[in-house]
């Protein structure tokens, strides 16, 4: 009898601890977000297919379906200008594509914000041959860290080559990349994937403290993502209190990858912060931390933040100027 119950209370005991693992590895799965991306051309070298082309168009859409299908968030380029008003241009450089995805990200919308640029060209070339003619086709990536203002890497998928009939014109050309663009584009989701992955690895070295108010430090840090780069502005605490808060920081927060102070006047110190954590998770570690330290926001300490800046502000006392008497 003893046996039996031993049994069943281990069968319950495993069947309750497989449930409990199963809603742990959900709720794991539910709090990441993909990363969101943005898929634009650069046409501005004049031998490569213009961005107003179908062939052009064809292969940014293939190539927004293979990140699509690696897990990323694709945001649609021509979306976000028509919401925003933007008309589109003829050939343009990449230096003005980057600028018009910062100035994007500074609407305010949370749904035109995008992390990751991948900017890249479509070049192609023709040549004869005994039984017709060979289209060949390049993509050329670019990969941009919108927030930190990085460039991470760049790739070039192994140039593909078509058969097509001979004396293929620019016309013949554009045709051979329309029906191709699926496999032209493929792989590319795949390899933007890839470099995400190898981002997320670096940054990495030995902890290092020093000790006084050039502090900085950097560890470890096994949290994935993107590296982000936020500034802390410190205003009227002595130089021991910030250190402890930076410090405070680095316990606190996964992901925390360096520091270092920018500035400091006697009354102001400036530290960046760099971290593969997001922007409300640190808010929430600055919020305890102060609280950690038996301070009120809001009566002691004034905090407030505006995309990766962060300000603290010691309340201090005014003494009421005393007015003269008169007799």
């Amino acid at each position: 009898m003893r046996k039996v119950n031993i049994l069943q209370i281990s069968k319950l005991l495993l069947l309750l601890l497989s449930s409990l693992l199963a809603a742990c590895s959900t709720t794991g799965q539910s709090s990441s977000s993909p990363t969101r991306v943005t898929v634009v051309g650069d046409d501005s070298d004049i031998t490569s297919l213009p961005r107003s082309s179908i062939a052009f168009q064809t292969v940014g859409a293939e190539i927004n379906r293979s990140l699509v299908n690696e897990g990323f968030s694709v945001v649609d380029e021509e979306a976000i200008a028509a919401d925003l008003g933007f008309r589109p241009t003829g050939r343009r450089s990449k230096l003005e594509i980057l600028e018009i995805l910062k100035l994007i990200n500074t609407s305010g919308k949370a749904s035109d914000f995008t992390r990751l640029a991948v900017v890249y060209a479509l070049s192609t070339s023709f040549r004869n041959s005994a039984f017709g003619g060979k289209v060949s086709v390049l993509i050329d990536a670019e990969l941009y860290d919108l927030q930190s203002n990085q460039f991470l890497d760049g790739f070039a998928l192994p140039r593909k080559i078509f058969p097509t009939r001979a004396n293929c014109d620019r016309v013949c050309q554009e045709d051979t990349v329309r029906d191709n663009a699926r496999e032209i584009a493929s792989g590319v989701g795949a390899g933007l994937a890839k470099k995400i992955r190898s981002q997320a690895q670096l940054g990495e070295g030995k902890r290092l403290q020093n000790v006084g108010l050039r502090h900085s430090s950097v560890h470890r840090s096994s949290a994935p993502g993107l590296t982000n780069v936020y500034t802390f502005t410190f205003k009227y605490f002595s130089p021991i209190t910030v250190i402890e808060y930076m410090r405070d920081l680095e316990s606190r927060c996964d992901g925390f990858l360096s520091t270092d102070l920018l500035y400091s006047n006697p009354a102001i110190k400036r530290y960046s912060y760099s971290s593969r954590a997001n922007h409300s998770s640190i808010y929430r570690c600055l919020t305890l931390a102060i609280d950690g330290r038996g301070l009120r926001s809001g009566r002691d300490v004034l905090l407030s933040r505006s995309k990766g800046d962060f300000t603290v502000e010691k309340v201090t006392s005014v003494r009421p100027i005393e007015q003269p008497r008169f007799n």
